[in-house]
């Protein structure tokens, strides 16, 4: 490392997060920020080229290309959380007793947002209790396969298998 990066880091009260919440300027599409919102709330299936039409009326003027990224930035809903796959997954195979509370917290948005990601979470946890050498692993390891292979969540139904 260079001798600048570790005095930054060095004079640092705390750690900084790996993955920082994105920090954006602002564009013309925060003019029409809260109509969106509303708009995708009542109808998330909406098309851009529509959204596109409604806020022209209210007086955008930027182009569909920035309403497109701003939309697959997931600006318009600012109420999600911020992470990536890479961060989700880390946080999915990681011992709950060893996350700082922020992160367990976020864990729970993230494994309640649908069936599929709880039945997942499920499946990691009592995998991860097979891991441990115990007597009867074998037969837990059968009824973890049961249970995974009856889940809502498949991973071959995905492959297309």
């Amino acid at each position: 490392m260079a001798l600048n990066t570790v005095k930054r880091y060095a004079h640092r009260p705390e750690p900084q997060a790996l993955r920082l919440t994105p920090s954006y300027r602002p564009t013309f599409v925060d003019l029409c920020r809260r109509p969106l919102r509303r708009r995708r709330a009542e109808d998330p299936a909406a098309t851009v080229t529509h959204l596109l039409q409604e806020i022209r009326e209210l007086g955008y003027t930027g182009t569909a290309n920035l309403l497109v990224r701003h939309l697959n930035q997931g600006r318009a809903e600012g109420d999600r959380p911020v992470t990536t796959a890479r961060h989700a997954s880390r946080l999915l195979l990681t011992d709950p007793e060893n996350l700082r509370p922020k992160e367990t917290v976020l864990l729970e948005t993230i494994t309640a947002a649908c069936p599929e990601m709880t039945a997942l979470a499920d499946l990691i946890r009592g995998f991860a209790a097979l891991l441990k050498p115990t007597e009867g692993n074998g037969m837990n390891l059968t009824e973890w396969l049961t249970a995974a292979s009856a889940s809502p969540w498949k991973a071959s139904s995905r492959l297309g298998a």
